[in-house]
């Protein structure tokens, strides 16, 4: 490469590079710039884990008088209610520490 060449392509490299800055200069001209702070990103949050559809009771409780699965804290699974006032229904293991809704009633296919 001769020192010509060498010249050629680097105003060449230049001019693309000015021609760039230019160009997204006039992009964000106009654009709000919010200022950072300081402050360490906050860390996201836990994943969500499944729980194969079972709802703690301490994030949500059932709407009154549904009917849904209950687990009792000695692990035993039961259909229940909750009544207006906050109380479960049904035969007693211990307290309530997670539900999930009934599942559909199986429906038999008729196959032609």
């Amino acid at each position: 490469m001769t020192d010509q060449m060498v010249v050629t392509l680097a105003i060449a490299t230049l001019v693309v590079y000015m021609l760039l800055v230019i160009s997204s200069e006039r992009r964000h001209q106009g654009a709000r710039i919010i200022p950072t702070s300081n402050k360490p990103i906050a860390p996201p949050p836990p994943p969500i884990i499944d729980n194969n559809g079972w709802i703690p009771v301490s994030e949500r409780l059932p709407d009154a008088y549904q009917l849904v699965l209950a687990t009792y804290e000695d692990k035993r699974i039961e259909i229940a209610f909750i009544h207006l006032g906050g109380v479960w229904s049904g035969y007693f293991w211990g307290e309530v520490i997670a539900w999930q809704p009934l599942p559909e009633p199986y429906r038999e296919v008729w196959n032609d």
